[in-house]
């Protein structure tokens, strides 16, 4: 039940990241197809990273549980220095827009490139917890389907619930950096609870 409340919490947390990244990045390229699109490719690609690279090194630690908590506690630092990093993009993409402002194609790219960039790391951290924590109840569960199934479960309930309250209370409450906050605490919370 533990373990299901801290997937839960963090999937809950990694859909807030979502729905504000896409914002900030909206406010930074001026178009929320672009913005939606990076933070999308950007966040499967990172599941898919995180996944395959944390899937193999889980395996070499004696207690996986706190792998969980540093990737928790790193998901809540990096919330934290978003609003640095978004305001470091703008001013970046600023750049790039004098010369190639005109072209369509190399100014995509550019959009791209730089979300790309800078949510990598955090959703690989993303991609890490499932096999992390399906590693802890490999070693503590004889009925592995059932509680794999659960858990996979609880992450998308807690996305959903998150994806809810970012989009309808979050952010009308605390704006950007507000909803950020909140969802670094959880993630902390679940790094404590872990540990």
């Amino acid at each position: 039940r533990a373990i299901s409340l801290m997937f839960f919490l963090s999937g809950a947390a990694a859909l807030i990241y979502q729905i504000v990244w896409t914002s900030k990045l909206a406010l930074v390229f001026g178009v929320t197809l672009y913005a939606t699109s990076a933070v999308i490719c950007t966040f499967m690609a990172g599941l898919a990273l995180g996944s395959l690279y944390f899937g193999r090194l889980v395996d070499r630690w004696d207690r996986p549980l706190v792998l969980f908590a540093i990737l928790e506690a790193g998901l809540g630092v990096f919330a934290f220095v978003f609003p640095a990093l978004a305001d470091l993009l703008r001013r970046t993409y600023v750049l790039f827009y004098g010369p190639f402002g005109d072209n369509h194609y190399v100014m995509s790219l550019v959009r791209f490139a730089m979300a790309f960039l800078v949510l990598i790391v955090p959703t690989s951290l993303m991609g890490g917890t499932l096999p992390v924590i399906t590693r802890a109840c490999v070693l503590r569960s004889k009925h592995l389907g059932r509680r794999v199934a659960g858990l996979y479960s609880a992450n998308n309930i807690g996305a959903f619930v998150g994806c809810l309250a970012a989009g309808y209370v979050l952010l009308e409450l605390w704006g950007p950096t507000g909803s950020l906050r909140f969802a670094a605490a959880l993630n902390l919370a679940v790094a404590a609870m872990s540990l």
